[in-house]
C-alpha cells in the first residue's frame, strides 16, 4: 500500500532529447495514473533540487524555478514534479523529495554526479574544471535513501522536501577529493567561456561516438559557475533528515568505484584513500 517512484531517464544528454521527457514525465504520469486506481497509503516521488532554480542563496522549498531554455533533463524533472503535485491536489497521497548532488556506493551507470567524481579519479592531474566559482551540495546516497523513508513515514501530503548535503564550492570539493585520494587537485581552471567551448566539443564527440558527455553546453551555461547550494532545514525539522560530511560521502564513492573496477589499473595505483574513510 506504499509506493516509491524514483524512475527517470537520469542523463543530461541524448541524441533524441524527447526520450528524456518520455521516461521522466510520461513515466511519472503513467505511474501516478495507475496508483490512482489503488488504495495507497502514501506515495513518495523523487524530483531534484534543480527544480528550485539557480539563486544566490541556498535554495529552499519556496525558491522559484528561474531558468530559460534549459537542459532537457532539467525541464523534464520540473514537469514531472508538477505532475506529482497536481496529483496530490487531486487527492493522491503524494509527497515529493528533492535530492541534491548524490554520490556513493552502487552508482553503476554512473549517474552524472558520479561520472564527475569518476572522471577525476581516472584523469587526475590532467582533469580540468571551473574551480574558481560555483559549488554543489554533496550528499551521500544512503542519507538520501533514509530521507525517502522518512518522507514516507512522516512527510506531509502535497509537500516538497529538499534533501541536501554539505555545501562546498568547487575548489573545496576537489581539495577534499584530493585529500581523501592522495591525487592532485584539478590543474588548469576553466573560465565560463572555456567551459562552454569544452562542452560543445564534448557534445560533438558524443554525437560522433554515441557516448554521453560529462556535461553539455546548457549545463555549462546554467550550472557550471553557479552556487548550487541547498537548504534542508524543512526536511531536518519535519522528517528528522540528517546528512554525513561530504568528505565521507566522496571517500565512499571513490572506494566503490575502485572496488568495482571502474578506474583503470594505471590510474588506480596512484590513489591512496585515507584508511579511516575507506
Amino acid at each position: 500500500d506504499r509506493l516509491y517512484h524514483l524512475a527517470a531517464n537520469h542523463t543530461h544528454w541524448d541524441r533524441q532529447p524527447e526520450r528524456i521527457a518520455t521516461a521522466t514525465v510520461d513515466g511519472t504520469r503513467a505511474v501516478l495514473g495507475a496508483a490512482a486506481k489503488r488504495r495507497l497509503a502514501k506515495i513518495v516521488v523523487t524530483s531534484s533540487w534543480v527544480t528550485r532554480g539557480i539563486h544566490t542563496e541556498p535554495v529552499d522549498e519556496t525558491s522559484e524555478f528561474n531558468l530559460r531554455d534549459t537542459a532537457p533533463h532539467i525541464a523534464a524533472k520540473l514537469a514531472a514534479e508538477r505532475a506529482a503535485l497536481k496529483a496530490a491536489d487531486a487527492g493522491l497521497p503524494v509527497v515529493v523529495v528533492l535530492p541534491s548532488f548524490v554520490v556513493g556506493p552502487g552508482d553503476w551507470k554512473p549517474t552524472p554526479s558520479g561520472a564527475l567524481i569518476l572522471e577525476y579519479l581516472k584523469t587526475s592531474p590532467t582533469f580540468h574544471f571551473p574551480v574558481t566559482t560555483g559549488g554543489l551540495s554533496v550528499a551521500d546516497v544512503d542519507d538520501i535513501a533514509a530521507g525517502h523513508v522518512a518522507a514516507m513515514e512522516r512527510g506531509t501530503v502535497g509537500e516538497r522536501y529538499l534533501l541536501g548535503g554539505e555545501n562546498l564550492n568547487y575548489e573545496s570539493l576537489f581539495d577534499t577529493l584530493s585529500e581523501v585520494t592522495g591525487l592532485p587537485p584539478p590543474g588548469r581552471r576553466l573560465t565560463p567561456s572555456a567551459l562552454e567551448l569544452r562542452a560543445v566539443l564534448m557534445e560533438l564527440r558524443a554525437r560522433w561516438l554515441g557516448t554521453v558527455p560529462l556535461f553539455t553546453r546548457s549545463l555549462a551555461r546554467d550550472l557550471g559557475h553557479a552556487q548550487l547550494y541547498v537548504n534542508s532545514a524543512k526536511a531536518e525539522s519535519e522528517l528528522g533528515y540528517a546528512h554525513r560530511p561530504a568528505r565521507t560521502a566522496l571517500a565512499r564513492a571513490a572506494r566503490w568505484y575502485l572496488d568495482k573496477g571502474y578506474v583503470p589499473e594505471r590510474a588506480a595505483r596512484r590513489i591512496r584513500l585515507e584508511p579511516q574513510l575507506a
